[in-house]
């Protein structure tokens, strides 16, 4: 929404840090994630009033395969775009929100999600183009101005909000309307369509081929070996949606991979599974020219196996043959 006159500064709500119980000793993911959740809800329903529709839980916790990586997901549905004041005590929220001493390490340093204006959230998403699996943060096409700008947005890690495209995906509307936890608001199925297996598996294959698109503009992507494991797990989820159209976890994915895929790619696979439990230790890993040469050599053949290739199936993959 462009803004023509300056907000005046009583408009935008203070959102200061609370004094709170120390964190417990002990804290489950869930738990942990929990409790940081249901902190963001109570703060952005300060800010927004009446214009906070609902709050859910997403991602891996929502589909109950959380891990010592997981982000905490969530999907903050709002009456309206958030205007000038409602974005800037957003923006402040996030900014503090890691810092707040009553909530659990390390998941309060791992927030992940979109602010969807309701209406936008009912109609599906333009065609993927652009990225990877990080943050798909230019615009494209859509119903108007507003949703060319992108959703306010929180990468995980983050303390900033950015205007993303990240969660206007089908994918996301499918695991919050189907295995969203309601943290406030109504049902996610009264805000979001139905999204069908066939729509999902033709949105993977968009997906992949535009993360090729991606990989050949940027070859040298995976420097750490986190990149490498989300690389390796994200084609897995894809190769998974593609064929049973539905979305699963990463670490679920991976081991539907290790079932169907040739035994050539087993320890790529098992290496990015197993990652998962060294956390986020491995954002500092560097990556082997090795690792590098086989990552591509699997991206190349899971493009090929979803059929974006003109290339032979290979008789010893078991997905060719059960094709």
């Amino acid at each position: 929404m462009e803004q023509a006159a300056e907000p005046q500064a009583e408009a935008e709500p203070e959102v200061k840090p609370e004094a709170g119980p120390e964190p417990e000793a002990a804290c489950t993911p869930l738990e942990g994630a929990r409790r940081v959740l249901q902190h963001l809800v109570q703060q952005a329903r300060a800010v927004l009033g009446a214009d906070l529709v609902g709050a859910y839980q997403v991602g891996s916790f929502a589909l109950g395969g959380a891990d010592a990586a997981s982000d905490v997901d969530f999907l903050i549905v709002t009456e309206h775009e958030p205007d000038p004041g409602q974005e800037a005590g957003l923006r402040r929220l996030h900014a503090h929100l890691p810092d707040q001493p009553h909530l659990p390490a390390p998941w309060a340093g791992h927030l992940e999600g979109s602010y969807a204006p309701r209406g936008q959230l009912r109609h599906p998403p333009a065609p993927p183009h652009g990225r990877g699996p990080g943050p798909a943060s230019g615009p494209r096409p859509g119903p108007g101005r507003e949703r060319e700008r992108g959703w306010l947005y929180v990468d995980n890690g983050q303390r900033h909000l950015q205007r993303s495209r990240h969660d206007d995906t089908l994918a996301v509307r499918w695991v919050a309307r189907e295995h969203g936890i309601v943290l406030t608001g109504p049902h996610p199925t009264s805000l979001i369509d139905p999204v069908s297996a066939q729509q999902l598996r033709a949105d993977a294959l968009q997906v992949l081929a535009a993360w090729d698109r991606d990989l050949a503009q940027r070859p040298g992507q995976f420097g750490t070996v986190w990149a490498q494991h989300q690389h390796v797990l994200g084609l897995c989820r894809l190769l998974h949606r593609s064929r049973h159209g539905v979305v699963s976890t990463k670490t679920a994915a991976g081991r539907w991979a290790l079932n169907v895929l040739h035994a050539r790619w087993h320890p790529l696979i098992r290496a990015a599974i197993d990652g998962r439990g060294q956390g986020w230790a491995r954002l500092h890993q560097s990556l082997g020219a090795g690792a590098v040469q086989a990552t591509h050599a699997f991206h190349e053949h899971v493009v090929a196996r979803a059929g974006l290739r003109l290339d032979p199936p290979d008789p010893l993959d078991p997905l060719d043959a059960a094709s």
